[in-house]
């Protein structure tokens, strides 16, 4: 195969065809345990026939993914059998495909096939996805002693039951048979578990009989007593007797392996290793001599050990037992619970020995103290640990009130642990307590005393915390009890108590990690009971005897972030990073590395994390490790750690997420969406990736794709996060489906009901939508899904929603339509009475559920006590006089309109860009840019110097590209140049982000929308603005167009600058610029292209921080009309145009003065005065700007213009223009004779230009100035 080999989860259509035809219960032959039990929980397997990954049973290495994972290669099995069919030599694929075919045709032949619904199914799948995800073969290191100390009692005494039921099977009888039947006879107490008394009666025996006996009989006497002493796991007096009974039948294959054993058993391997090289010369299948083999070969591989033992050995129950052992040793659950589970089947099910192994193995896979503490079992662990307890049921049934119960106390102690997996502690409680019955030690009283702690049964952990005092043998066990006595007064609330016992206990603690503990213990009860002041002393206590330690350090910045002082807080973090190197625990490293990112120090906390993460195995540090790659901006680190974990370990929800929002910081739409797409390709039913799908697809307008989605999504997966379903119905309506929005919406709000962001979503699910918003019709009778409010006769009202039947959960005011209420209200009408058993009332109203659901949320939202803000309290009047009642509304809204006025006027001191303004208040920057155009509002700087204009021009000329940001875009359109610019051979581009902010524009104006009505400030007051469908239809053609024309002519690039950029530092830049203005900012560096903006301020800013050139709209004006692709006329008219947007800087001759004016009628229009001030553009020097203002006056005087417009008044009107052109002058120079001799020179100049106009120019300059030396000398008298 070319592919990759990775595990892929079943798809929902497979499991549901499964399901149907597994008859709800386990598939292997006459197991009748359910797949669902009645809580509809599943508490079985989904088992693979060929392995899903390489190492697995019967992997298949032709075998494609998907087959892997198809409907033929999978079962339903329960967990017992699940382990019992990975014995390989048993079960061949063959026999499982026959155990599956034979299952599934009794329910394909009959058509009794099991229904499941949707939400179980969504349950399993999202299991398996998580299966996925922690896959590991490697045991964890966190099992306690209560699951494995089973290995040293069981390994050994399970070795030896097949050679004690054969022990004479080699030697001839040649003493007395009387002495054989005797020593048969005592064995029968080992058999009825009375060893003790069957080891008195051999010493006994012994001593009566041993000069009589021969080699073969002390051979079976110094046997049978190894025995029974192994079994009372006295390992080392039964090896010694072990020993020595193979010195009486040096030939015999047996006791050779009793030999070989007892050496083995007392440590002495290499002689235990020449004897069993005797025996395999014999024997090379000998299963008793492979079962010590393994015993003491604990260096050699796992794969060594397999690939040198016979498979008929390896099938022996012993043997397999100690594979078993083998496999735990080296960390390899999943092959010590098959090889246990093997044991089992071949040692028969009634062997309790072999039974107590496998549960031990299977606890030993799942016992997670962390997360049995913190509730985080998952259905399989349940599933797993209630098939050990089932195991040490049926093995502790066989040992109770017999000799070996003491010495298997560790069952009772193993089923504890196995009941507190499942969140039993009263059973585990019970369990301990039996336990230590039976065996009274210390280990098992403290854990007695333990659980009694977490069932905060005081009195109970007290008295067994007493009693392990008493068995205390050390110093360290005495100060383990103090700290579990404090612990449990803690947990009784008797903190004084608890913390004088600490205190006691530190002043001669010996045991450092018990100090350590108790220390922390004293810290966390100190903060609770408010004494901060000595936590603090502690803490400093603590830091001075463990200066090296990494936690002390912790807890002090713990306490100086709740002080509020950052900078101890990272000085504390900074030393005990120092302290990393001494740190013994991961732990400690983990908490200090996530403290660390809680300050931004995401480089120690990375490298912190580096060190302790494996990346190629998909835990929870790897997941936090790619956290902290993302958070810290790190975007080509997270793609590797994703991708590398994706090749590892298959499609992965958690890891395709996080790589679709890295995607989504560079705007990098296309990648994000092939992400998406390669992971739906894998499980197209995972609706929680179908939504960040569709939320990219929303973002691009493309309502096609968004449809297609959504039609495969039959019932929303109501395990999905509550945003997600709210956005699903929101997009079910986009979409025109709006019953299914409605529902969705509804069931939502319903499951969530309690939760008072569920009625902010519901009810502003669609505010904000305008005149789109179109509610449901309500109904004119009661029937399923209508709300019926009910008036009684004393004025009191109630209301009922009437739902189907087969509704499972149901609201206080909802009602099945069977139920009799329902019947008495279905198919009546408003007005209608209806007797109820309180009395008579009248049917008031019938509303759609979904408004009545609505009205229910907005009354709960306004109510003061709700603790909502999304319904501003007004408190309006009731005078009937709108103007008067809507006061308080109106003048909220003039203090809105105020604040927005002040903040854009930061324009105009250069402080401030649109794209910033647009981020602080949260609006699209196309709404501050048409607010800046009214000749009222600050407008816009656009031209800034000659330099700038100049290296545009020349870069322009040489072809060099060209990235523009939203506005240039928009005014390019607005001066319908886009066609003249499209035609150019440069370059051109949009960041992604910019074609995302014309996309939420086009979504304001959907299509089919038939009108809209907004509130506008207008002056000091407000006005409505009406807009038709033929408005809204234009307008959206208009967006459409320039849509069309980017994608068409334009690069849409992601911005992959941002990925230089940490996220936060990313962040500060989209509030201070607005998030396109940034990307195309970044883009223009990353492409080396012009920077397209007609803000000075924004250009700027871009080229101060990343050293690009600008350009605007007027350069590219002045670029067409040298190359004659607009005349002088139309350059005149598109300046004008630009003027007439508020546009400041644009500079203005005389051609652009008159053509404002021919324009516009008016020598006071705002524009036409506006182009006056453009002769005094930064793009002129000084002369050029007189000389225009010269041509003015001679064009003012000759041209007919003003007695076209002024008639008789045309005279007093170019004196108006001229003085006010003077006046402007004059404000920029001092008004002497330099500046009149000037204008008079340049008159002279033009003179021959404009014949016949000099002197009434002259005289115009002469009569201005002479104001001014009248002045003078008015001063000098």
């Amino acid at each position: 195969m070319n592919e990759d080999t990775k595990r892929f989860a079943p798809l929902k259509e497979t499991l549901t065809r499964l399901f149907a035809l597994s008859g709800n219960c386990c598939a292997y032959p006459g197991c009748s345990h359910p797949l669902i039990d009645e809580e509809m929980n599943f508490i079985a397997q989904v088992c693979h026939i060929e392995a899903a990954m390489e190492g697995g049973e019967r992997f298949n290495t032709q075998q494609t993914n998907e087959k892997r994972r198809g409907f033929d290669n999978l079962m339903l099995m329960c967990y017992a059998h699940h382990v019992r069919t990975n014995n390989v030599d048993k079960y061949p694929v063959e026999k499982l495909k026959e155990i599956k075919a034979n299952h599934e045709s009794k329910f394909r032949a009959t058509g009794q096939q099991f229904a499941v619904e949707e939400q179980l199914i969504n349950r399993v799948y999202q299991d398996q996805l998580e299966s996925i995800k922690n896959d590991t073969t490697v045991i964890r290191q966190q099992t306690t002693q209560l699951v494995t100390e089973q290995a040293t009692h069981t390994g050994i005494s399970l070795e030896i039951l097949a050679l004690m039921k054969k022990i004479d099977s080699n030697s001839p009888a040649t003493a007395p048979a009387d002495l054989d039947e005797e020593i048969t006879n005592i064995m029968k107490y080992r058999d009825g578990h009375q060893h003790r008394l069957a080891i008195k009666q051999y010493s006994d025996f012994r001593g009566k009989h041993w000069q009589q006996l021969n080699d073969r009989q002390r051979y079976r006497v110094l046997a049978n007593m190894g025995i029974c002493h192994l079994e009372l796991f006295e390992h080392i007096t039964a090896g010694t007797m072990l020993v020595e009974a193979g010195k009486y039948q040096p030939e015999d294959l047996k006791a050779l392996n009793f030999a070989a054993l007892g050496h083995a058993v007392i440590g002495e391997h290499d002689i235990a290793r020449t004897l069993l090289q005797k025996i395999f010369q014999v024997s090379p299948d000998d299963a008793q001599a492979w079962s010590t083999y393994l015993q003491i070969s604990k260096g050699e591989s796992w794969s060594t050990l397999l690939a040198i033992m016979p498979v008929p050995a390896r099938q022996d129950s012993q043997v397999a037992f100690m594979l078993s052992k083998a496999a735990l040793d080296r960390g390899l659950s999943h092959e010590a619970i098959t090889w246990a589970q093997v044991a089992l089947d071949a040692g028969g099910e009634t062997d309790h020995d072999l039974k107590g192994n496998l549960a031990a193995v299977i606890l030993s896979s799942i016992h997670d103290p962390f997360k049995v503490a913190s509730g985080q079992v998952n259905r399989e662990t349940m599933n797993k640990a209630n098939y050990v307890i089932r195991l040490l049921d049926e093995a502790w049934s066989r040992l109770q009130g017999t000799d070996l119960a003491a010495s298997r106390s560790w069952f009772l102690r193993n089923r504890g642990v196995a009941k507190r997996i499942l969140q039993n502690r009263k059973g585990c409680l019970e369990d301990m307590q039996e336990a230590g019955r039976l065996q009274q030690t210390f280990e098992i009283l403290r854990e007695t005393a333990i659980i009694a702690m977490e069932l905060r049964d005081s009195a109970q952990a007290l008295q067994y915390t007493s009693l392990a005092s008493q068995l205390a043998k050390s110093a360290s066990e005495r100060e383990d009890i103090q700290l579990l006595q404090a612990e449990n007064n803690s947990v009784d609330g008797k903190y004084a108590e608890a913390i004088a016992g600490l205190n006691e206990l530190l002043v001669n603690a010996t045991n450092e990690q018990i100090k350590t503990h108790a220390y922390e213990l004293l810290i966390k009860l100190l903060i609770r009971i408010g004494n901060a002041a000595a936590a603090d002393r502690v803490i400093d206590e603590v830091i001075a005897w463990q200066p090296e330690r990494i936690s002390p350090y912790v807890n002090k910045a713990r306490r100086c972030r709740e002080k509020g002082d950052t900078v101890a807080v990272i000085d504390n973090l900074e030393m005990a990073y120092a302290n990393v190197p001494q740190a013994t625990s991961k732990e400690d490293v983990h908490e200090l590395a996530m403290e660390l990112a809680k300050v931004d120090a995401y480089d120690k906390a990375i490298r912190l994390m580096e060190d302790i993460t494996d990346a190629s195995v998909l835990s929870p540090l790897s997941k936090d490790l790619v956290r902290l790659y993302f958070a810290a901006g790190l975007t080509k680190k997270v793609f590797e750690l994703c991708q590398r974990l994706i090749n590892d370990h298959g499609p992965n929800q958690f890891l395709t997420e996080y790589m679709v929002a890295t995607y989504h910081h560079i705007n990098d739409v296309p990648s994000a969406l092939r992400a998406c797409e390669q992971y739906l390709a894998i499980y197209p039913d995972d609706q929680r990736m179908i939504v960040r799908l569709l939320q990219i697809k929303y973002q691009q307008n493309d309502w096609q794709a968004i449809r297609v989605h959504l039609a495969v999504i039959h019932e929303i997966d109501r395990q999905l996060p509550m945003e997600m379903q709210y956005k699903l119905a929101f997009l079910f309506y986009l979409c025109g489906q709006k019953e299914r929005c409605y529902a969705a919406a509804y069931e939502t709000r319903k499951q969530f009901i309690t939760l008072l962001a569920a009625h902010e979503l519901f009810f502003g699910l669609l505010i904000g939508h305008g005149s789109t918003v179109e509610h449901p019709a309500d109904p004119q009778t009661a029937g399923i899904g209508s709300a019926v409010t009910l008036t009684g006769e004393d004025g009191t009202t109630v209301s009922w929603v009437i739902c189907p039947s087969s509704t499972r959960t149901l609201l206080p005011d909802e009602r099945q339509e069977d139920e009799t209420i329902a019947q008495l209200l279905i198919g009546k009408k408003p007005g209608d009475r209806v007797t109820l058993e309180t009395g008579q009332w009248t049917i008031a109203k019938i509303r759609h559920r979904y408004n009545y659901a609505y009205q229910v949320s907005m009354d709960m939202l306004a109510d003061e006590q709700s603790g909502s803000t999304a319904l501003r309290k007004f408190s309006l009047g009731t005078t009937g006089n709108p103007a008067v009642d809507f006061q308080p509304l109106f003048e909220q809204l003039k203090e809105q309109v105020k604040q927005q006025r002040y903040v854009n006027s930061f324009i105009a001191t250069g402080k401030m860009t649109i794209g910033g303004i647009a981020a602080l208040r949260q609006v699209n920057p196309i709404q501050i840019w048409s607010e800046l155009l009214p000749f009222d509002a600050p407008g816009i700087q656009t031209a800034n110097g000659p330099q700038e204009f100049i290296t545009a021009r020349n870069m322009l000329a040489a072809g060099k590209g060209m990235i523009m940001d939203i506005i240039t875009l928009f005014t390019l359109e607005q001066l319908k140049l886009l066609d003249l610019v499209g035609a150019l051979t440069n370059p051109l581009a949009v960041s992604q982000s910019t074609l995302d902010v014309l996309n939420d524009l086009m979504r304001d104006f959907p299509a089919g929308k038939k009108e809209s009505k907004s509130l506008l400030p207008q002056g000091d007051g407000f006005a409505w603005q009406h807009l038709t469908a033929v408005d809204i239809a234009n307008q959206r053609a208009k967006l459409a167009r320039l849509h069309d024309w980017i994608t068409q002519r334009c690069d849409v690039l992601p911005c992959h600058k941002a990925i230089d950029l940490g996220w936060s530092e990313k962040t500060k830049l989209n509030e201070l610029m607005g998030e396109s203005f940034v990307d195309t900012a970044l883009t223009a560096r990353e492409k080396d292209y012009l920077l397209f903006a007609e803000e000075w301020t924004f250009r700027a800013l871009a080229f101060d921080e990343q050293k690009v050139d600008g350009i605007f709209s007027l350069v590219l004006l002045d670029h067409f009309r040298e190359r004659s692709l607009i005349s002088q006329k139309e350059y005149a008219d598109l300046v004008v145009e630009l003027i007439s947007m508020n546009y400041h800087g644009i500079p203005a001759d005389s051609i652009v003065v008159f053509t404002a004016l021919d324009r516009f009628r008016d020598v006071v229009h705002p524009v036409v005065l506006r182009a006056l001030g453009g002769i005094h553009s930064d793009l002129f020097d000084g002369y050029t700007s007189l000389s225009i203002a010269v041509n003015i006056f001679y064009k003012t005087v000759l041209s007919p213009i003003f007695s076209e417009i002024y008639g008789e008044n045309g005279d007093e009107q170019r004196r108006r223009l001229i003085f006010a052109l003077l006046g402007s002058i004059a404000q920029l120079y001092e008004p002497d004779h330099a500046i009149k001799n000037n204008l008079l020179l340049i008159s002279n100049e033009l003179s021959s230009t404009y014949p016949g106009g000099q002197a009434e120019v002259d005289q115009f300059i002469r009569e201005f100035f002479g104001q001014f030396e009248d002045d003078a000398d008015a001063t000098a008298l």
